[in-house]
């Protein structure tokens, strides 16, 4: 049988995530933000963050999944990321460390678009298609910048 557990956030916009432990599935609410929000952080920020990529992630449809693996005969949770269009078992991308993730995320969240990124040695710049260009501390965060700003434009579009 399973058992679901919800825990909520107070105050905060939450998605549901499943999470899986030992046979058990657990849903917990983690916080997510409206894109423009992580477009204003990502803006902000000096360095590379992990807890962006995981934000950036969410968005992109990433699932996070805890399983437990034997370790030297002790049991550990071990959390792996499901990739979102087949479920399969994958690291979650570096996309604010690495131009390659970055530009995975743009070729995703944008099929068919054309760009381009520079940087110098204040940091980056990038534009997606006709859009407008994007400055950030690194070119690989331009990039996510300006491929989540289309995103966010054709989001609000749709509405």
């Amino acid at each position: 049988m399973r058992q679901t557990t919800m825990i909520s956030c107070a105050g905060v916009d939450c998605a549901p995530v499943p999470v899986y432990l030992i046979g058990i599935e657990t849903r917990f609410t983690v916080p997510t933000m409206a894109i423009s929000d992580l477009i204003l952080q990502l803006q902000h920020t000096k360095e590379p963050s992990k807890e962006l990529d995981i934000s950036i992630g969410i968005v992109m449809g990433y699932k996070r999944h805890v399983k437990t693996v034997e370790n030297g005969g002790q049991q550990e949770r071990k959390v792996v990321w499901l990739y979102p269009n087949n479920g399969d078992e994958s690291s979650l991308p570096a996309f604010t460390a690495k131009i390659d993730d970055a530009y995975l995320l743009a070729r995703s969240l944008v099929p068919g678009c054309i760009g381009g990124v520079s940087w110098d040695s204040r940091g980056g710049t990038a534009r997606i298609d006709d859009g407008p260009y994007f400055t950030a501390a690194t070119p690989a965060i331009a990039l996510c910048i300006a491929a989540l700003s289309v995103k966010h434009f054709q989001d609000s579009e749709e509405k």
